[in-house]
């Protein structure tokens, strides 16, 4: 709790422009390496989509490591998934962007 009332303000006049604004840095391109291919084709062919799920998750907290670099436009754009794939490394946005 904050002992004192406090109040912040911003350019956008409402919260349909800051959803436009923050919709443009995650743009619908697909991944196409090789390896991320792969790596959908193996969780595609798993049964059922609970299944899927737990191969995502299980595939992405033992292989990408969290590591925030939060300077720059990198501190509210995600990275490429292709990238954080080949780096093995991305912060929050990143490892949930794909």
């Amino acid at each position: 709790m904050r002992p004192f009332r406090w109040i912040q303000f911003s350019e956008f006049e409402s919260w349909g422009e800051v959803n436009a604004w923050a919709g443009a840095l995650f743009p619908r391109k697909p991944a196409t390496s090789p390896e991320f291919v792969a790596l959908v084709a193996r969780l595609r062919a798993e049964p059922t989509p609970q299944a899927r799920l737990t191969d995502a998750l299980a595939f992405t907290q033992r292989e990408i490591r969290y590591f925030s670099l939060s300077f720059g436009e990198s501190s509210h754009r995600p990275a490429a998934p292709d990238l954080v794939l080949q780096r093995r490394f991305g912060d929050c946005k990143d490892k949930s962007y794909s």
